[in-house]
């Protein structure tokens, strides 16, 4: 049984009867620690969903505002490790966000950051995390000493792995010269490699590789030396490299072979690509094996997408992975869009050959479309399809972030409300929370004169609640009794699942869901199990949020839900996510999140 009770003396008000359906649900072997079901004491409101900052970009993901032109900022005197690319006015989490955190503790967490978190919110929030102005830590580090550089480099690391391309390169540049440690060499390095620039990157290879050791550095030296055609020493280094045994990819060996003339060499696989084998590829004029983007990490991704050689259908797989992580501009994938090669009618009837197609090409082909299409109606039925076909893909949040630049020419007229509901779940998506509004104000404005409008109303209410609060209009439980009514008829059997969900985001950012609401909720299952972080890193978590402890709850926030995809994540998960980013005060991104997640299940 969970132990749901506060730990802290701060009051709880959630209705006894939700707690009572909340406890009935047991977890895995990966308990955790107690989770608060109750909004926490606020000595200030909760900030606006609209925040007085600048509005998001088209391609930001949800909650996610426009960071502007990153600027390097280094505090004076201090050590390396508290550089950073983000003050607080550029998104930064604050210069005293590791206070009261141990060094130690930081390093060891550091290393398990996710390259490809499966929340956009927090994907931002660990970017940010890394990229920030802050003291470094007190204490020595997880080696036993404070290493000048050590906690840099592990950012870089991170950073790098995320394909957070602009940060890295502006992190990397602030580094003093004198500070070359071997993750930021390699960090250099490898993003020589993915930019496609193979000459520097082994020019950098010979100045680094004599101060370091290890099987990356040998490596890096046999491929140099058999892309500058020296094919006797790569020979030699590659036999030295085999006996050794530190060749774990038998890519490698075969890519030598082929850099080196041999053009019989074959390369159907690769174990795992990195910017060193897709470098690799390159020279040796190979095509990608089909099956790699399985394994790449973002930033691998879009340098797949950009400029290696792969089929069409291949780099357009490679482009919307990498855009959906985060680690792709919308631009570069419209761009994408625009190389397909597509038969001479596609655009012409491209609702139909997108409802028949492969569903990675129909993206294209109705971008394309719309492009050029210039009837209101038309556009509508178009990003309607799109947004169809990416709901049954998976992928809708990472659709509609491209979606909502075309969707923002269109203006809600009330002859458009039919497309009131689909209009601000793109811009929910998107994080555009101001123009989602606006579609939600038209679909309630003509509620009473069209069914659709009247359907759309209670669909989005929620949505607008997680997104706006009051700024929506005032909470009424009638609307929320609405919304389930329709969820019971819809689908009953995934009703009470969805209910319990929004009931949970509801909660977690200070909505007044009453216990009747929640009594409802107890004609499903009784128990359930899923999927939480292990108890000490839950309880951890608790207790970084309580002592306002902002770095480390961002942390621990992000390894919490790690690649957990979203629509897998527990009620009892996402609430305590929520919470504890409010208790530092990020109440604009737990909010955020909540929508995200909302989203992920469907809502």
């Amino acid at each position: 049984m969970i132990d749901l009770r506060v730990r802290s003396p701060r009051p709880v008000g959630l209705a006894a009867l939700a707690l009572a359906f909340l406890l009935a649900l047991p977890l895995t072997a990966q308990v955790g620690p107690p989770v608060r079901l109750g909004p926490p004491v606020q000595t200030a409101p909760l900030a606006p969903a609209t925040p007085s900052v600048a509005p998001p970009s088209p391609s930001a993901p949800v909650g996610r505002v426009a960071a502007p032109a990153i600027q390097v900022d280094q505090l004076r005197a201090v050590d390396v490790d508290s550089m950073g690319v983000l003050d607080d006015a550029q998104g930064g989490l604050g210069v005293d966000m590791w206070k009261g955190t141990r060094r130690a503790h930081i390093e060891r967490l550091l290393t398990r950051l996710p390259a490809a978190p499966s929340s956009l919110v927090l994907r931002d929030l660990q970017r940010r995390l890394l990229l920030g102005v802050a003291g470094a830590p007190e204490g020595e580090g997880a080696t036993g000493n404070a290493a000048e550089g050590q906690l840099v480099a592990l950012r870089v690391d991170r950073l790098a792995a995320m394909g957070e391309e602009r940060g890295l390169a502006a992190l990397l540049d602030a580094v003093p010269a004198r500070l070359a440690n071997e993750p930021i060499a390699r960090a250099r390095i490898d993003a020589a490699w993915l930019a496609g620039d193979a000459a520097g990157a082994c020019a950098n290879v010979q100045r680094a590789a004599p101060g370091h050791g290890g099987a990356y550095w040998q490596k890096a030296e046999v491929f140099c030396q058999a892309a500058a055609g020296e094919r006797a020493p790569a020979e030699t280094g590659l036999r030295l490299l085999q006996e050794q045994r530190l060749i774990d990819d038998p890519a490698f060996g075969l890519l030598i072979e082929a850099i080196n003339g041999n053009a019989r060499i074959k390369i159907d696989k690769v174990a795992r690509l990195d910017a060193m084998l897709l470098a690799m590829l390159r020279t040796a004029k190979r095509t990608v094996p089909a099956d790699t983007a399985r394994t790449a990490t973002p930033g691998v991704l879009a340098a797949l997408a950009q400029g290696a050689a792969a089929e069409t259908n291949f780099r357009l797989a490679a482009a919307e992975r990498a855009f959906a992580a985060g680690a792709l501009a919308r631009e570069t994938l419209i761009d994408i869009y625009k190389t397909v090669s597509l038969p001479t009618d596609a655009i012409a009837n491209a609702m139909q050959r997108a409802e028949a197609g492969d569903p990675a090409l129909s993206q294209a082909l109705l971008h394309r479309a719309l492009a050029i299409q210039t009837t209101p109606a038309e556009r509508v039925r178009l990003i309607e399809k799109a947004a169809q076909i990416a709901r049954k893909r998976g992928n809708y949040v990472a659709a509609a972030r491209a979606l909502a630049p075309v969707l923002a020419e269109l203006r809600p007229a009330p002859e458009l409300a039919g497309f009131a509901h689909e209009a601000a779940r793109i811009f929910y998506a998107a994080g555009q929370i101001n123009s989602a509004h606006a579609w939600y104000e038209l679909a309630r404005t003509q509620a009473g004169r069209t069914p659709e409008a009247a359907q759309a109303t209670t669909a989005l209410w929620p949505l607008a609640r997680l997104a706006e609060g009051d700024i929506a209009g005032p909470w009424e439980d009638g609307r929320l009794t609405a919304w389930f009514d329709v969820e019971l008829k819809r689908d009953g059997t995934k009703a009470i699942e969805r209910a319990t969900t929004l009931y949970s985001l509801l909660d977690a950012v200070g909505e007044p869901v009453t216990g009747e609401a929640w009594r409802e909720l107890l004609h499903g299952a009784e128990r359930a199990s899923t999927a939480m972080p292990s108890p000490a890193l839950w309880r951890v978590f608790g207790d970084a949020a309580e002592s306002r402890r902002v770095g480390e709850t961002v942390l621990l926030a992000a390894l919490s839900l790690g690649d957990l995809p979203l629509d897998q994540a527990s009620p009892m998960l996402l609430h305590g996510l929520i919470t504890n980013l409010r208790l530092v005060g990020l109440d604009a991104e737990a909010r955020a999140l909540a929508l995200e997640a909302a989203l992920a299940a469907g809502l």
